[in-house]
């Protein structure tokens, strides 16, 4: 009687994709589509440009915020304007978890793509407030923003 065993190398890959998947090696997840948290905008924009939309993903161990900012109009901001994005991550205890700023560089184009990375993992009720922010520099060091997430 022929008795068949699956070869090592069949074996090996299970193996391969069972130690990945435990790991924790997966492919990632929008947090707003999956239900495990929100994404809100406090400031959406200015007489300039506008935030069109923000997102957050988990990306592994990393949550990652991105999202678009876009000019209103055909008028330029004016030399010495101070664009930037804060971004806050909110506990599900409503407790500030992190936060960060992105200066954005205003340019020719009137489309800017912003990504921020966190390293954290997204529990269910997690809440990110995005905020955007132009106007005139008070000085070269200090921008007219104060912080917005405290």
């Amino acid at each position: 009687m022929d008795k068949r065993r699956p070869s090592k190398g069949l074996a090996g890959i299970y193996l391969f994709l069972a130690a990945m998947l435990a790991s924790g090696c997966t492919a990632g997840y929008d947090l707003v589509e999956k239900g495990m948290g929100a994404v809100e905008l406090l400031t959406p924009g200015d007489r300039y440009m506008a935030i069109t939309y923000a997102n957050a993903y988990q990306d592994g161990i990393y949550l990652v915020v991105s999202g678009s900012i876009v000019a209103k109009s055909s008028e330029s901001p004016p030399a010495g304007y101070d664009a930037h994005v804060d971004v806050a991550v909110l506990a599900p205890d409503g407790k500030l978890a992190d936060k960060r700023s992105l200066d954005i560089l205003l340019g020719e184009s009137s489309r800017h793509e912003f990504r921020i990375r966190f390293p954290y993992f997204a529990k269910l009720g997690t809440l990110l407030r995005v905020a955007y922010h132009g106007g005139l520099r008070l000085t070269d060091d200090v921008s007219n923003c104060g912080e917005t997430f405290q």
